[in-house]
């Protein structure tokens, strides 16, 4: 199968569009909230109804309110939250993945299990221009996080080796600060990698129930200041950018929402890259969560059953500005399309 110049054609999000005021999840403490690790990345599975959220585990002088950060580390919890039922909201369970990258994630939905996608292999590559570097030249002078990309199925509260699908290992040799997010309504993943040879950020695309080269579309994608996370939604590629809040003190680095359009690259080939086909402050979130210390971590999208969709994306929070812990995750939305759509805008955000 060929490498496709585009994506079939879909509606986008409407980044102007107001925030959502009631957060699906506010002040909601982690399953490890003693590791003191920030949350870095979520993702739904719209077919068993759970929301997964993936926490770092960093290293505190000691896990209290008042312990110093020391260092981070490459292990992971991924924490299991039901979207309905009586424990709608609430961590059920969760599973530990050593050795496992920084943090994004992708779920796809397999028989009555939630498969996972991660990045892998934090310590970089045995050989080549980053060997043995947690951050070099070659990958932008970025941390190289993942150099793999990982695949497993979940599995309540275990400890799990991770594997490589075979059919993605030979690409992605020698590309860095590798991420990887899913589109659960058109069933499509997206990796995007760091590729040294173009100097470039490029997003793959690949068919969810097929993950297997060639892509459905690989393409390079500009590079924001401080992307926190990102998703693919049909055609368009949506980052999370910034460090902080607006209005905050020390706050350098707003946050953002940027929305790629893969498809504007067409045939013009692997040195064009990708527009930003429009972009949001977000504003709007100084008074949605008002009292949190919060940094942009994650975004994705989700679908419920009454056909509703958002845009939600997420902050790892504080519940005090001057300590580190305890950790929390908020995560608010986005709806409404812009006006190209031919579908009903959606009056709330999905359940």
């Amino acid at each position: 199968m060929a490498v496709a110049d585009t994506l079939p054609a879909s509606h986008s999000f409407d980044l102007s569009a107001e925030v959502a005021r009631q957060p699906v999840l506010l002040k909601q403490k982690m399953q490890h909230p003693y590791w003191g690790g920030p949350v870095q990345a979520f993702a739904f599975d719209d077919v068993h109804h759970y929301l997964f959220v993936v926490q770092n585990h960093n290293v505190y002088s000691s896990y209290t309110a008042h312990g110093t950060f020391e260092a981070y580390t490459d292990t992971l919890v991924i924490n299991r939250i039901p979207l309905t039922g009586s424990d709608a909201g609430q961590v059920i369970d969760s599973m530990t993945v050593p050795y496992a990258g920084h943090g994004s994630i992708g779920v796809v939905p397999v028989g009555s299990q939630s498969q996972i996608w991660l990045e892998g292999d934090p310590d970089g590559p045995a050989s080549g221009p980053c060997a043995g570097q947690h951050t070099c030249a070659a990958s932008n002078e970025t941390e190289i996080f993942g150099t793999e990309i990982d695949s497993f199925p979940y599995r309540p509260n275990a400890i799990t080796t991770t594997t490589r699908p075979a059919g993605l290992v030979a690409h992605f040799v020698g590309n860095y600060h590798i991420s990887v997010s899913s589109d659960p309504v058109h069933q499509r993943l997206a990796i995007r990698y760091w590729n040294a040879s173009l100097s470039s950020f490029r997003v793959a695309v690949y068919d969810w129930n097929d993950v297997h080269d060639p892509a459905l579309l690989r393409v390079s994608i500009p590079q924001t200041s401080f992307a926190q996370g990102f998703v693919l939604y049909g055609q368009y590629y949506y980052v999370l950018n910034g460090k902080c809040l607006p209005g905050e003190a020390d706050c350098t680095d707003s946050t953002q929402l940027f929305e790629l359009d893969l498809d504007s690259v067409g045939s013009q080939g692997s040195a064009t890259q990708a527009t930003i086909s429009q972009h949001a402050h977000t504003a709007a979130l100084a008074t949605t969560l008002a009292g949190l210390k919060a940094e942009p971590e994650g975004i994705a999208v989700h679908a419920d059953a009454q056909g509703r969709i958002g845009l939600f994306f997420g902050f790892n929070s504080r519940l005090t500005a001057d300590n580190n812990l305890p950790k929390v995750v908020s995560i608010v939305c986005k709806v409404g399309w812009l006006p190209h759509t031919s579908s009903p805008q959606p009056d709330r955000c999905p359940n």
